[in-house]
């Protein structure tokens, strides 16, 4: 069912096609996704001021079978995947072009960031949760709405699916002391941006509790959408407790993470208590 806009807020620009996991206890407060490109697209909308609606995806609707993918309401233009949805957004003059940056940060440093975390990072976040945590996703996870036995079967043919991924893609022959430590080299990575970001806005005489961005920037880039799309979950969800565990030693990523959520997600509820809570 497509969210409608509240009486005092502008018709959607389009809408957005996503996975739908309700809380049972709380269905309707809105929880950050369980897909990093998901929330990624979220914060490029949200960040530009562009308005849109939230609906159920479906693979096979979805443009390639991938999910996000949105549709324009201005002409029923439907695109998916993260990459062509920014190029359309910015051929529209909806935003800047590709986020790039103003201080000398070009796009091609965002740009390698974003594709370390998102075709790096991102095979080991599905590797803990599919391999490791499989208990926790058949209560909570992508399912969790329906009833047990439906829900065992959904969830355990979707582990199948993307544990044969994993292993085609190469991740899945790793055990996980070894995807552990890959983990950790590119969460010390994310940390080492976040921390001069953030000690460089401290120098620079600026207030200490607003948003920084990840390239230490005056403005976002492609490379904050990806990283703060992909950190979130990771953060407020608990199907990934190892490398939650890392990205927490890092105070300045766990800031970026809570600032971003604070000034564009505070719809969402309190950051602190979604951390503690982790759906």
């Amino acid at each position: 069912m497509v969210q409608q806009p509240a009486a005092d807020q502008p018709p959607p620009q389009l809408t957005l096609y996503s996975f739908d996991r309700p809380d049972p206890k709380a269905p309707h407060q809105k929880q950050h996704s369980l897909s990093p490109f998901v929330s990624k697209l979220q914060f490029r909308l949200r960040h530009a001021g562009i308005s849109y609606s939230d609906a159920l995806g479906s693979k096979p609707a979805a443009p390639r079978g991938k999910i996000p993918y949105v549709k324009f309401a201005d002409d029923g233009k439907v695109i998916g995947d993260t990459s062509f949805i920014f190029r359309e957004l910015s051929a529209r003059g909806l935003v800047p072009h590709e986020g790039e940056g103003d201080d000398g940060h070009g796009k091609g440093e965002g740009v390698c960031l974003g594709l370390m975390v998102e075709g790096h990072l991102y095979w080991f976040l599905m590797y803990e949760r599919w391999k490791e945590n499989y208990p926790l996703l058949l209560e909570s996870g992508p399912f969790c709405h329906l009833g047990v036995g439906m829900r065992h079967l959904a969830t355990k043919g979707l582990q199948g699916f993307l544990r044969a991924t994993l292993w085609f893609q190469g991740v899945g022959r790793y055990d996980f002391e070894e995807v552990k430590g890959f983990m950790r080299e590119g969460v010390e990575v994310l940390g080492g941006y976040a921390k001069n970001s953030w000690e460089r806005m401290v120098e620079g005489g600026e207030q200490r509790k607003g948003v920084f961005w990840i390239l230490g920037g005056k403005k976002a880039t492609e490379a904050d959408f990806s990283c703060w799309g992909f950190l979130v979950g990771v953060l407020v969800l608990r199907f990934q407790p190892a490398l939650r565990g890392m990205v927490m030693e890092h105070e300045a990523l766990v800031e970026y993470v809570k600032r971003i959520h604070d000034k564009y997600f505070g719809d969402y509820g309190d950051f602190e208590k979604l951390m503690k809570d982790r759906v």
